[in-house]
């Protein structure tokens, strides 16, 4: 097996919320019902993903391309059965129509260059990946490999700009921050590009 589809998870974090309509990034402000979404802010904050199975040790599942923080409740996992789960396997050749929201078929946005400065290329290569025979030290990734692991991650994240429509209009020249496994991240977007600055571990980013 080489994939579970129902990962059945709580967004705990984000919490319920009671808005009938949001505005999903690649939408640039357009605003939909928050059921044709997947938006976790929402009125029952659960989560259903597709995630690749890596790997079972005992009643542990080593899990790819997830969408979890650490403590976030898993509620249930079950297999992806293509028979049941894919439209397109049909015992017919051509297979039943799929069709899709409007706003889901659109063009994707343009993807954005990232580029890390010398000084934050310099900084990630010293993090290396997950240690288990010694104890977990501040340049330790917990979940990534090492730095090109890290830095595929960084790329993926940043180049589909996830900044909201609010702060693309409103807080443009300001410098943006957030946290990936051990990393804190600051960086500086431009009209196609966007610039890692500077990396640390999150314990001195405080």
């Amino acid at each position: 097996m080489s994939h579970v589809f129902r990962l059945l998870c709580v967004f705990h974090v984000s919490g319920p919320s009671t808005a009938a309509k949001v505005c999903p990034p690649r939408l640039e402000g357009q605003s939909v019902g928050v059921l044709s979404t997947r938006s976790p802010h929402r009125p029952n904050p659960l989560a259903l993903s597709l995630v690749e199975l890596v790997a079972v040790t005992g009643n542990t599942l080593t899990l790819a391309g997830v969408d979890l923080i650490d403590g976030t409740p898993v509620l249930d996992v079950k297999p992806y059965i293509p028979q049941y789960d894919s439209p397109l396997a049909s015992p017919q050749d051509d297979g039943p129509t799929v069709r899709v929201a409007q706003w889901v078929a659109s063009p994707p946005r343009p993807q954005l260059q990232v580029e890390l400065c010398p000084r934050a290329h310099s900084s990630l290569q010293l993090f290396h990946g997950p240690d288990t025979h010694s104890p977990p030290c501040q340049h330790c990734l917990r979940y990534l490999r090492g730095p090109e692991d890290a830095l595929a991650a960084l790329a993926d994240i940043l180049a589909a700009d996830p900044r909201s429509v609010y702060r693309k209009a409103k807080c443009s020249d300001r410098i943006f921050f957030f946290d990936l496994d051990v990393l804190h991240v600051s960086c500086w977007f431009d009209q196609d590009l966007v610039q890692v600055l500077k990396i640390c571990p999150i314990s001195e980013s405080t």
